[in-house]
């Protein structure tokens, strides 16, 4: 259950939305502190999560909502998609450039964690944290 003191942003699916996403993120990280690395590390972990999104799914919008910690920030992605099988991703890597996403996000951040939507409880959450320095 998301703390009405958490900064939260709804967007629709559509790829416009990044230069909004980064501003957000980057507005949240000065106000949270965080090193100019550390936010940029996030800013491109949490935008390949609504990249994910904007391509996996068929979700009407993507739901941005940040946390910030004492040790850490969080930033949790989230949609109303339906997470498909990981093979698939993989296979794909070869061919075309796609399935490093989840590689990346993971290297940007300190913790990262995926609840997948499924058919029947749809909606996909990516968790992303980033460690305070």
């Amino acid at each position: 259950m998301r703390n009405a003191e958490e900064p939260a942003r709804l967007y629709p699916s559509h790829p416009s939305i990044f230069p909004k996403v980064r501003t957000f993120l980057r507005q949240q990280a000065t106000e949270a502190g965080l090193d100019s690395q550390a936010a940029h590390d996030l800013t491109l972990a949490v935008c390949e999560a609504c990249a994910n999104s904007l391509r996996h799914t068929l979700s009407p919008h993507i739901r941005l909502t940040w946390r910030s910690q004492p040790q850490a920030v969080e930033v949790l992605v989230e949609d109303d998609g339906i997470f498909r099988s990981r093979a698939a991703v993989f296979a794909a890597a070869g061919t075309n450039g796609a399935g490093l996403g989840i590689p990346l996000m993971v290297a940007m951040t300190d913790e990262f964690s995926i609840r997948q939507g499924t058919e029947q409880f749809p909606g996909t959450l990516v968790r992303l944290v980033k460690y305070r320095t």
